[in-house]
């Protein structure tokens, strides 16, 4: 069972206010994927996303923590509760470059796994990390980012094939971030997926995997709950 994107929406900031995603296609019950990542301070920096969107709170799923003054990025996880509604992201500094972007996706989905890296070393090729599927029996959507991380901005002149490439942000000149989206057709591990930037740069790179709740589990667990009298008022 496919997962359907009712949006996908992201900004960058560099020394301003927070930034702020405004979620037009967001109905109550979606789930919001959002990715928070920036330049420099400390991971714990990024602290949790604020906004009307989701009412009953952000799960933290993933951490990519690259060290004081260097590229960091986490992964949250929320519920709609009401229609539209904003995501502002998080954060203890904003006198540095951020990304924020946010994946509104339709019905009940879960988090399933996620990898990262970062490099000091410079490079034209950013690599996210290949991830394999672990939750459920249906097809994952993957999520990748791609960023530039030694306070040097690039451009993407190459995208992963076979993958969704969403809109390039250029924070000033200090980060480049874009990401890439794609349903999967099987279970089997990602493989790596590969950006190639313009220029030589540090980089951070982060794969995510949601997945639809698979409908037969819900149906067996029902059954397997009526037959131990649990769940029914048996």
């Amino acid at each position: 069972m496919s997962i359907t994107i009712r949006q996908q929406i992201d900004n960058v900031a560099s020394g301003t206010g927070a930034i702020s995603l405004t979620l037009s296609s967001a109905q109550s019950g979606d789930t919001v994927v959002a990715i928070h990542a920036d330049n420099f301070h400390t991971a714990a920096g990024l602290t949790t996303p604020t906004g009307t969107a989701v009412g009953g709170g952000w799960t933290l799923q993933h951490t990519l923590d690259g060290g004081s003054s260097d590229s960091h990025a986490k992964v949250w996880m929320g519920t709609v509760t009401t229609d539209g509604g904003t995501v502002v992201e998080g954060t203890a500094n904003t006198d540095h470059e951020r990304y924020l972007g946010a994946w509104v996706l339709q019905g009940a989905v879960l988090y399933d796994t996620a990898a990262s890296a970062e490099t000091d070393s410079d490079s034209t090729t950013h690599v996210a990390p290949s991830v394999t599927p672990t939750v459920g029996k249906t097809d994952d959507l993957l999520i990748c980012l791609f960023g530039t991380g030694n306070g040097l901005s690039t451009n993407y002149t190459g995208m992963p094939g076979g993958m969704t490439a969403r809109t390039e942000r250029d924070a000033s000149t200090f980060m480049t971030v874009r990401c890439a989206d794609e349903q999967l057709a099987s279970d089997a591990a990602t493989g790596t997926r590969t950006a190639t930037a313009a220029d030589l740069r540090h980089c951070m790179t982060v794969s995510v995997l949601v997945k639809t709740v698979p409908p037969q589990e819900g149906a067996l667990n029902s059954s397997a709950m009526s037959k131990m009298g649990l769940g029914l008022g048996i």
